[in-house]
C-alpha cells in the first residue's frame, strides 16, 4: 500500500473513532438530561405542587393558576387553584396527623349572615356540622380569581361520607365552598416547569 493510501486510511479511521466518541459523549448526556427529568418529575407530589403544574383527575386535566397559602400561627396549609377553562376548583393538601386531601367549589346560593356561621347548615339536601374554626392569613402566588386575601376567619363542616364545607369570613362578608375528601392515589401531577 502506498504511503498517501495509508495516511488517507489512518486520517478517516481517525476521524471515525473521534465521531463516534463524540456521538457517545452527546448521547451520555441526552441520556443524563432525560433522566434528570424523569426524577425531577417523580419527586413532584400533592405536597409540592408549583404554579403551572397540570393535575388530572378523573381524567381531566387542570393547570394550576394559583397558589394560597393559609397560616394560622405557623401551621399552614394550601389550597392550589385549578382552572380547566371556565371549571374551577381548589385543591385542599392538608398535613396535620394524616394528609387530608379535597377538591372545594366556590357557591354563591348559601348566604350567610350575622357575626358568624350557625353550628349546622344545610346546603343541596346535605346536613353539615361545624368541627373547626380559627383565624388564618391568606397569602397567593399567580392569579387567585375572586378569592380575596389577608387576615380572615374560617369555619369547617363536616358533611355526610365525604362532604364537606368550608366559610371564609372577611369582615361582614363570606365566601362559601363546598366539596369532597379525595383519594391521593386518584391524582395525578406533571410538573409544569
Amino acid at each position: 500500500m502506498d504511503p498517501v493510501t495509508t495516511g488517507l486510511l489512518v486520517v478517516l479511521g481517525g476521524s471515525t473513532i473521534v465521531g463516534y466518541v463524540m456521538y457517545r459523549r452527546a448521547s451520555k448526556k441526552d441520556d443524563k438530561k432525560k433522566a434528570e427529568k424523569e426524577k425531577k418529575r417523580a419527586e413532584r407530589s400533592i405536597r409540592n405542587i408549583r404554579l403551572k403544574d397540570i393535575v388530572t383527575y378523573t381524567n381531566q386535566d387542570f393547570i394550576v393558576e394559583s397558589i394560597c397559602t393559609f397560616d394560622q400561627q405557623g401551621w399552614k396549609w394550601r389550597e392550589y387553584l385549578l382552572a380547566d377553562g371556565n371549571d374551577q376548583w381548589w385543591l385542599e393538601v392538608e398535613d396535620d396527623d394524616e394528609l387530608f386531601v379535597g377538591l372545594l367549589k366556590e357557591v354563591e346560593d348559601l348566604k350567610i349572615e350575622g357575626n358568624r356561621p350557625p353550628d349546622q347548615l344545610n346546603h343541596d339536601g346535605i346536613r353539615y356540622k361545624q368541627v373547626e374554626r380559627g383565624e388564618a392569613t391568606i397569602t397567593y402566588e399567580g392569579e387567585r380569581g375572586k378569592r380575596r386575601g389577608g387576615s380572615c376567619r374560617y369555619y369547617d363542616y363536616d358533611g355526610e361520607g365525604d362532604h364537606y364545607l368550608s366559610i371564609e369570613q372577611f369582615g361582614e362578608s363570606y365566601e362559601v365552598y363546598v366539596g369532597r375528601e379525595i383519594d391521593e392515589s386518584t391524582v395525578e401531577i406533571l410538573p409544569g416547569s
